[in-house]
């Protein structure tokens, strides 16, 4: 699934809570692809699980907020999938997206890489 990529992905610039990935991911491929939020945190607990991202607890007043971060090995993880050659034949919510998505981080000659690749 590559929605777990793509919140690698955003939360590789920078420490998020669940609403604010949504809203980010809305913002750079939501034309695409409408994830709902229990998608969100059901895949945010798991790469928890996993050791990709570690989460933090923040209280604002009354209410709790479970802010979440990308831990080393979450990095590893992200730069490992963006090696790998794409699927094929290609997902229905096309897996090129969320590449140029992780690959915007590091710069051109990443996302050209990944656009040679298709």
């Amino acid at each position: 699934m590559h929605l777990r990529y793509a919140l690698l992905a955003l939360l590789a610039e920078g420490e998020a809570h669940g609403y604010q990935l949504l809203k980010l991911f809305n913002q750079r491929l939501g034309p695409f692809w409408h994830p709902n939020i229990g998608q969100v945190y059901q895949l945010l607990h798991e790469l928890e699980r996993r050791g990709f991202v570690v989460r933090r607890d923040q209280t604002f007043g009354t209410r709790l907020r479970r802010l979440f971060r990308l831990t080393p090995r979450g990095e590893r993880a992200l730069a490992t999938w963006l090696t790998r050659r794409p699927g094929w034949p290609p997902p229905l919510r096309d897996e090129i997206f969320v590449r140029l998505l992780a690959a915007e981080r590091q710069g051109a000659g990443a996302v050209l890489a990944q656009l040679e690749r298709q």
